[in-house]
């Protein structure tokens, strides 16, 4: 429920502020439909995201060129390969195959990313996809908790250099 209600918040947030796209959306949909898919098996869950993951490649693949299409198809197809690869467990594994993809596809959102709020939303939803993947690990404790840290201070990190690298602050169009 807790993270039902993260999801929820981060979505209204996006839509206040004006970045509800199709692009921006992508993973928070993907996390609900898979929540939402939780009475499935494990291995067909697991279809869907290796589906869904591969359209969005199919979908990114026309709409960009040159080094945005090479870190697309490294982001997308490697984390389409990742999920294929945790096909191999039979259980429903319901927080995987909720935050896993939700992560992959944010990764997909930070390559169209066209302004500075856009690029900092696609690396938040990429952190918090990662941090809550790796929490669903027996004994996560420990690199959760490492894994939070990293992504708050990356996330610091890009918010002020977002800020400092555009005259009026993030919700700028980037340079």
């Amino acid at each position: 429920v807790p993270v039902l209600l993260l999801l929820g918040l981060s979505a209204a947030w996006t839509i206040l502020n004006g970045m509800m796209t199709p692009v921006v959306m992508a993973p928070f949909a993907a996390a609900l439909m898979m929540f939402l898919l939780g009475f499935l098996p494990g291995r067909i869950r697991g279809a869907i995201a290796v589906a869904a993951t591969a359209a969005a490649a199919w979908w990114l693949w026309p709409r960009v060129d040159g080094i945005d299409r090479i870190f697309g198809m490294l982001f997308l197809g490697g984390g389409a390969l990742l999920l294929f690869a945790g096909l191999y467990r039979k259980d429903r594994r319901v927080g995987f195959w909720a935050f896993a993809p939700m992560t992959v596809l944010s990764l997909g959102s930070l390559i169209l990313a066209d302004s500075g709020m856009a690029m900092f939303i696609a690396w938040e939803v990429m952190s918090v996809g990662m941090v809550l993947t790796v929490m669903q690990g027996r004994r996560a404790s420990g690199p959760s908790r490492s894994g939070i840290l990293f992504a708050l201070g990356g996330g610091y990190l890009l918010m002020t250099v977002l800020t400092a690298a555009t005259p009026a602050g993030p919700m700028m169009s980037l340079p």
